[in-house]
């Protein structure tokens, strides 16, 4: 995912990819059918654009982030969290994995952050469940 830098933030897709864990395979399996890379890599990956070309969206207006969770709680959570909270989940994930980025990077995603809501989504057991509570908390976050 790539933010354009213009005055309303804007989430431009940049990979169609989608990476897991080889252990979440008992909770995907379907995922294990569209695996390009069969355990090579510590991580798998399939591609989007292979399954379902016509749901990829290019570019969408940025108006929360979430930070995903595995808790084994039985039903899906959205908390609110602190901005800071956000950057360091976000940092770790992308500035610190990304060579080049640095202060300016950073201070880039910090005042993107600032403005925008954090949420901490605390995975629930049940795939369909957690597919349901991510539409009923997009469709209350639309404006």
């Amino acid at each position: 995912m790539i933010i354009e830098n213009s005055s309303v933030p804007t989430v431009l897709s940049a990979y169609n990819s989608i990476k897991f864990r080889w252990e979440m395979l008992d909770r995907l399996p379907a995922v294990e059918t569209l695996c390009v890379n069969n355990h090579i890599d510590e991580k798998g990956y399939f591609y989007l654009h292979d399954t379902n070309p016509d749901s990829l969206v290019r570019k969408l207006p940025l108006k929360a982030v979430l930070l995903p969770v595995i808790e084994g709680k039985r039903k899906t959570d959205f908390v609110r969290v602190t901005s800071s909270r956000g950057l360091l989940g976000l940092a770790a994930s992308s500035i610190f994995q990304m060579p080049g980025s640095g202060k300016q990077t950073l201070k880039r995603l910090a005042d993107i952050i600032k403005d925008t809501p954090v949420y901490q989504m605390s995975l629930g057991m049940d795939n369909a469940e957690i597919v349901e509570a991510l539409e009923k908390f997009l469709s209350e976050t639309e404006s």
